[in-house]
């Protein structure tokens, strides 16, 4: 065969190959890929209160939201390990757990001057303080709840008439509560033969009782860690309000005054106030629902907790939980997009509406509401552990109870909340 016809046959095989090659690898359609997932992980938050944010975050970003609701009473350890094999790309968490998982965390990678400034401008300083560390943004929190005073209408009634007090000025004194000092002036006055209680706080059966006693040795000047929060000092003559020397035991004595005067057959204070059975009682906000569903007889109304009446200092305390992405997520970058997709003014009330919970939406109308007025007086402290200093706090008010001095009892809870700071360092 001439070599011409070769060449030329040759040649076309090459420009076969290629168009087969051009046709099969680089002309090749772009595969059509699925949304990209992320798993939000969230003790507190409920997927049918963020269903239409949700929606919408999902249709603009090309991604499915796959939202795990967990019980709070594991919820440490099986997000932990959820986490250690990547499998949760946002996670909620309560503000106690930040400065002891901040290691775990990713920060926001838009932690700009800018984007600190306004943060700052929008949130609290409480959430500001803890949810920026080394100028980095950790989290982003959604709603909160805070500590009230409960009055029970009907427990109050009773006692009114069983112990015949018609005098203005006592109702006036029984009405009017603002101060520490207000309540105690209550106790000779609203004594009675009754099985009702006065004022449920401090009990160790009551689960919110370390936050009661945080809170108390906060109001009242205690300094609960040294400045480089390596060691608790709460048990100190040290006053950060200028007031008496060892604020903390002054603190835990008039807590576990309360405690000791409260009927021990009356059992749970909450329940017992659910039952129309005890007049006052500290607790979370968010209890209101439930004595509502399980008491609908029960009348009551959310008071602000008392203050000291010789501090002009406001003192409140909140708990919420903040949303934060892990540092094994495979989707940061997505995952720090939806959390700060929520935090729309538009969506945060959408949210409210639904759920009734109070967000961190800026609204000038509720400024007047007992719970959001709480947020500009909130003060909170460097908690190692929540868990552990929660059973630590709990012996504490148990030991003083039992007689052990309220000094005494709070030198041996330094003790052991040292030794879980230390383990932060």
């Amino acid at each position: 065969m001439d070599k011409k016809y070769i060449v030329l046959i040759v040649l076309g095989g090459l420009i076969v190959i290629l168009g087969i090659v051009y046709f099969v690898f680089v002309n090749k359609p772009a595969p059509v890929t699925g949304p990209t997932e992320l798993t939000v992980v969230s003790s507190v938050e409920e997927e049918k209160y963020l269903k239409e944010i949700i929606k919408e975050f999902e249709v603009s970003n090309n991604a499915k939201i796959n939202f795990i609701n967990k019980d709070v009473s594991n919820y440490e350890t099986e997000s932990l390990n959820m986490i250690a094999t990547g499998d949760i790309d946002v996670w909620g968490i309560p503000n106690s757990w930040i400065y002891k998982h901040i290691n775990k965390l990713s920060p926001y990678s838009d932690s700009s001057s800018k984007t600190i400034e306004n943060y700052n401008n929008k949130y609290p300083q409480l959430a500001v303080d803890e949810n920026i560390y080394n100028n980095k943004i950790y989290g982003y929190p959604l709603s909160f709840d805070s500590l009230v005073l409960f009055r029970s209408q009907n427990a109050l009634n009773a006692i009114v008439e069983a112990n015949n007090i018609s005098k203005d000025s006592d109702i006036n004194l029984i009405r009017k509560i603002e101060t520490w000092e207000d309540l105690e002036a209550q106790i000779p006055l609203l004594r009675n033969k009754l099985n009702i209680g006065l004022i449920g706080a401090g009990r160790p059966e009551q689960n919110t009782t370390p936050d009661i006693l945080s809170w108390m040795l906060l109001q009242q000047g205690t300094y609960m860690t040294n400045v480089s929060n390596n060691q608790a000092i709460f048990h100190t003559s040290a006053n950060a309000l200028q007031g008496p020397d060892y604020p903390g035991a002054i603190a835990l004595n008039r807590l576990a005054n309360f405690s000791s005067s409260y009927p021990d057959n009356l059992g749970d204070p909450v329940k017992a106030f659910e039952e129309g059975k005890l007049v006052y009682l500290i607790d979370y906000s968010n209890k209101a629902d439930q004595f509502k569903a399980n008491n609908p007889k029960l009348e009551f109304e959310s008071l602000s907790v008392p203050q000291l009446k010789q501090i002009k200092n406001v003192t409140d305390f909140v708990k919420y939980e903040t949303l934060t992405v892990p540092q094994s997520s495979k989707n940061s970058i997505l995952a720090w997009k939806f959390i700060t997709f929520l935090q729309n003014p538009e969506y945060l009330q959408i949210h409210r509406t639904l759920s009734k919970e109070n967000t961190f939406y800026n609204n000038n109308a509720l400024s007047s509401d007992v719970t959001y007025k709480t947020l500009e007086n909130t003060k909170n402290w460097h908690n190692p552990d929540k868990i552990a200093t929660d059973k630590i706090f709990i012996n504490t008010i148990s030991d003083t109870l039992a007689g052990k001095s309220a000094q005494t009892a709070l030198d041996g809870a330094a003790v052991e909340v040292t030794k879980l700071l230390e383990k932060l360092q």
